[in-house]
């Protein structure tokens, strides 16, 4: 029975010893890191690498311009300069530069797929037909607005008629000659060349000209303003297709009753010209013409003989078809060497950018001609002369008395 008191005893006084002798509980310690993130993935090839079957790495110069997810942008443009043509144009512009460059590169042979014949040089010469009608539309509409100022200077010119003592009624003015009326009231357009809102005789018409559209072409055909090196036109013009010799195109000396010679490809290869070479009748041998041999440097150059040759088959059995794209790859090849960082494509945006403001101007005059014809308009016809005093007197008796009666001894 002790035993067990002092169980209890011992117990109940050892707990408050044991409470007071513990530590206190340690400081919540902070949650472990995040584990690292997963390694990224490989980076997918991009199209030029996919391409050529390759490993692309972070610091491939292609990726940038040519990705993963626009494989044909690539196609097209390995198609008409090779990958190695394609890194030469890129070091050759300088840093601030070479999204420009590559801009013209990936322009270029996207024109090439869409026109096979023309490419970017036929969107010059469209460019340069529509410049050249702007313009001659302009020179006509401010031709016509030189008539009217003329015409309203005259007016100004004219004496004032003094008002007549007869009621108050004017004597109608003597006709101007026949000059001066062609000058005074110049006769309103036909209604087919009058801007009405895009419609006439409840017909909708295609382009809101002022100016006849054959004066303007038969103005431009006599323009004597220098014209830019043209090229043959895109297929999607619609128009018939005539071949088209520049300048400065080696085709010009190419005569088709003569043998061809040996072109400037074959002796550039150092080989025979064979029969039926189908780059004699495009580049002829390069002691016909000065700029033969540097045309065809540059064509081969920028290009490769391979994809010069894949253009002239792809433009075409026809043997003018296939002249006419050896012109345009010429000129191409031309503007490259002119300009290496935008080549064609920089001739496309200067002359984007004048025609713009050719078009703008066109607009202004457009609307100063329509002011002219607003306010140059014919006078009214004359009243008719007054009555005599005899109808004077007869009007007078039939209102107040109701008949005309013997009006003629009282007058």
């Amino acid at each position: 029975m002790g035993d067990e008191e002092a169980g209890p005893s011992s117990s109940g006084h050892s707990s408050p010893t044991s409470n007071t002798s513990t530590t206190p509980p340690p400081p919540p310690q902070p949650p472990p890191p995040p584990p690292p993130p997963p390694p990224p993935p490989h980076p997918q090839a991009c199209a030029a690498c996919k391409h050529q079957r390759r490993r692309c790495t972070p610091e491939c110069r292609l990726a940038r311009y040519f990705p993963a997810n626009q494989p044909a942008r690539f196609r097209n443009a390995h198609r008409l300069f090779g990958i190695k043509n394609i890194l030469r144009v890129m070091a050759s512009a300088s840093e601030e530069l070479r999204d420009d460059a590559m801009k013209s590169v990936v322009y270029e042979s996207d024109a090439w797929v869409i026109d096979p014949v023309g490419g970017a040089a036929g969107i010059v010469k469209g460019l340069s037909q529509e410049l050249a009608r702007v313009k001659a539309e302009l020179d006509a509409v401010k031709g016509l607005i030189e008539l009217h100022s003329r015409a309203a200077a005259q007016q100004q010119q004219q004496p004032p008629v003094a008002v007549a003592s007869n009621g108050g009624f004017l004597p109608s003015p003597p006709p101007p000659p026949q000059g001066q009326q062609l000058l005074l009231f110049l006769p309103p357009p036909p209604p087919t060349m009058m801007l009405q809102d895009g419609h006439c005789d409840d017909e909708t018409v295609e382009y809101d000209y002022l100016v006849d559209p054959p004066a303007v072409d038969a103005a431009a055909a006599t323009s004597t303003a220098p014209e830019r090196p043209l090229v043959s036109p895109p297929i999607s013009m619609a128009q018939p297709w005539r071949p088209f010799v520049a300048d400065i195109s080696p085709v010009a000396v190419a005569d088709d009753d003569d043998p061809p010679a040996a072109c400037a490809a074959c002796a550039h290869l150092g080989r025979a010209c064979p029969t039926g070479c189908p780059l004699a009748r495009c580049f002829p041998a390069a002691g016909d013409q000065p700029a033969d041999g540097r045309l065809f440097r540059n064509a081969f150059r920028l290009f490769g003989v391979g994809n010069v040759v894949g253009f002239l088959l792809a433009a075409g059995g026809d043997p003018g078809k296939r002249r006419d794209a050896a012109v345009s790859v010429a000129y191409e090849a031309d503007a490259r060497a002119d300009d290496p960082v935008r080549g064609a494509h920089g001739v496309v945006m200067d002359l984007e950018r004048e025609l713009d403001c050719l078009k703008a101007e066109l607009a202004t005059a457009q609307s100063a001609l329509a002011r002219h014809r607003q306010y140059a308009q014919p006078p009214s016809p004359p009243p008719p002369p007054p009555p005599d005093a005899l109808d004077r007197a007869r009007a007078l008796n039939y209102f107040c008395h109701g008949c005309y009666g013997d009006v003629d001894g009282a007058a």
